[in-house]
C-alpha cells in the first residue's frame, strides 16, 4: 500500500534480530488451554442470532512464530500497561498486531509492576478469551499468534473505519441502526450464557470497539471480560468507607449502584455492586449515546431502578 509508511521489521527493531524456524520448537512457549465448559464454538445451545457466519479462530492459525520477520510496521498505534499494538502491513493487507514488546512505552503509561511475564501472560489470556467467543457475534477473530520466549504476539484484522462510532465518517441513519443493533446484539449474546453464567465488560467505551466494512460493531480489546455466575453480582460485599471505593479508576461503570458503599454503623460498609442491568446501563450511557436515532432507548436503558431497565435482549 503506497499510502502507508514503512517504519520497520518486526525481526530487525529489535536487538538481536529475531529470525524462527518454521519447524523448530525451541523457546516456544505452552499453548493456554481453552476452558472447553466456556468454548462457544461448541456450544450447540447457543442463540441463532449470536452465531456468527465468520471463520472461527483456529489454534493453527494461519500466521505463526516463523512469519514474525515478514510483517512491516507501518506505525505504533498504542503503547500500554500490558502491550504494544502496532499496525503492520504484509502481502497487500494490513492487520494489528499486539505485541509484549515496549517499544514507545514511556513515562506514566510505563508499569513499573508489569513486567516480561506479565505481559506475556496478558497476550495469551486474551487471545484464549478470543477462542471462546470465536464463533460468537460481535467479536473480533484473531488470524495469528506467536507465543515465544524473544517475542509474544497475536495477530488481528485492520478496520478501515476505526473505532466506534466511526468517527469522521459520514453515516446514514440506516447504518448507525445497524451499529446500534450489533451493539445491543453482542450484549444481550453474551448477558445468558448456556453454560449458566453471564460476562461483564468492565472497560466498556467506544474505544474498544471497531466498526467493520457492513457497519457491524466487534470489541477488540479483551481485557475487561469478567465471568460471572447467574445471579452474582460484580464488586459486591467489596469493603467500603465512601462510594469512589466501590468502582475502579478505569473501569467506564458509572451505573447508580455501581457507587452505592451500604454503611449501616460509622465503620466499614460493603459494596452493592454490579450486574447484567448495571451492563444495560453502561450500554446506553458508553454506547449507545453516540446513536441519536436510539435516545429513547438509552434513556430506558438510564433509568435509577434497575429492575426498571429493559434487558439487552429487550434491547
Amino acid at each position: 500500500n503506497a499510502t502507508l509508511r514503512h517504519v520497520h521489521k518486526l525481526g530487525k527493531v529489535f536487538d538481536p534480530p529475531i529470525h524462527f524456524e518454521p519447524t523448530s520448537l525451541r523457546g516456544i512457549l505452552p499453548t493456554p488451554p481453552v476452558d472447553v465448559v466456556y468454548n462457544w464454538t461448541s456450544i450447540p445451545t447457543l442463540s441463532q442470532f449470536c452465531q456468527s457466519s465468520a471463520p472461527v479462530p483456529s489454534r493453527h492459525a494461519q500466521y505463526r512464530c516463523k512469519d514474525t520477520h515478514l510483517f512491516d510496521v507501518m506505525e505504533v498505534l498504542y503503547t500500554g500497561y500490558q502491550k504494544t499494538i502496532y499496525l503492520v502491513h504484509y502481502k497487500g493487507h494490513e492487520y494489528v498486531l499486539k505485541s509484549d514488546k515496549e517499544e514507545g512505552l514511556r513515562g506514566a503509561k510505563r508499569n513499573m509492576r508489569s513486567g516480561p511475564e506479565s505481559r506475556v501472560s496478558h497476550i495469551q489470556k486474551e487471545w484464549q478469551a478470543a477462542l471462546r467467543f470465536g464463533a460468537t457475534v460481535g467479536f473480533v477473530k484473531p488470524v495469528g499468534y506467536c507465543f515465544h520466549v524473544f517475542h509474544t504476539w497475536t495477530l488481528w484484522p485492520y478496520y478501515r473505519r476505526g473505532t466506534f462510532p466511526a468517527a469522521g465518517l459520514e453515516t446514514t441513519a440506516p447504518q448507525r441502526l445497524q451499529m446500534a443493533l450489533t451493539l445491543a446484539q453482542t450484549h444481550a449474546c453474551i448477558a445468558h450464557l448456556p453454560t449458566g453464567g453471564y460476562y461483564y465488560v468492565l472497560d466498556n467505551k467506544p474505544k474498544q470497539y471497531v466498526v467493520d466494512e457492513d457497519w457491524n460493531v466487534l470489541l477488540v480489546d479483551f481485557d475487561g471480560m469478567q465471568l460471572l455466575r447467574d445471579g452474582e453480582r460484580l464488586y459486591e460485599n467489596n469493603t467500603c468507607y465512601r462510594e469512589r471505593n466501590c468502582f475502579l479508576p478505569q473501569a467506564t461503570d458509572r451505573s447508580p449502584e455501581s457507587k452505592k458503599c451500604v454503611r449501616p454503623g460509622p465503620g466499614l460498609g460493603k459494596c452493592v455492586g454490579v450486574d447484567q442491568k448495571s451492563q444495560v446501563w453502561n450500554l446506553g450511557f458508553a454506547l449507545l449515546s453516540c446513536i441519536k436515532e436510539v435516545d429513547e432507548l438509552v434513556q430506558e436503558c438510564l433509568r435509577l431502578r434497575p429492575p426498571d431497565r429493559p434487558s439487552s435482549l429487550d434491547l
